[in-house]
């Protein structure tokens, strides 16, 4: 049975699961290394040890990422309930953008903190990223059918808005 969903519902119920699978990883990890912090033996047990101190910063860390991840999700969901099929005008926040480039087609979705992660949706690879990226810093505010450029390394590249949701 054919889905009715867009191109775009599906890339966000996509980015919601692998979110999700990365907060469950993270929990099990920062579960893991928190019970060795807690059974490993402290300086007053041997005085050279500092396992249960690296142990216990490395739980640290990793409950920061899992909040992190946790405020994604909720971002992520907020949009979602959101967002409307309605085509984007100009290229914002949220906006699912295809460009051509001389090295072939790109997808970009941009999205607060949600950066770096890269999904495949009905075969097109799409990469989300953040505002801040130089990519979509050069995309921002500029509409279908629009050339851009942005420095990229030592060269400068052109990119063709062909698609905006």
């Amino acid at each position: 049975m054919p889905s009715d969903k867009t191109f775009k519902q599906r890339l966000l119920d996509t980015l919601e699961h692998e979110i999700i699978q990365s907060i469950e990883r993270l929990e099990h990890g920062f579960s893991s290394v928190k019970n060795a912090a807690i059974n490993a033996q402290g300086r007053m047990e041997s005085r050279y040890d500092t396992i249960k101190e690296e142990q216990s910063k490395l739980a640290d860390s990793i409950g920061t990422q899992v909040l992190a991840q946790q405020a994604v999700l909720r971002r992520l969901r907020y949009f979602m309930s959101q967002a409307s099929d309605d085509k984007h005008i100009f290229v914002a926040s949220g906006s699912l953008v295809k460009v051509v480039a001389s090295y072939g087609n790109d997808y970009f979705f941009i999205v607060e903190g949600g950066g770096g992660i890269c999904v495949e949706i009905e075969g097109e690879e799409v990469t989300c990223i953040s505002p801040e990226t130089p990519v979509a810093s050069a995309l921002l505010g500029h509409s279908l059918d629009e050339t851009v450029e942005f420095k990229r390394d030592q060269s400068t590249t052109q990119l063709k808005i062909i698609e905006l949701q």
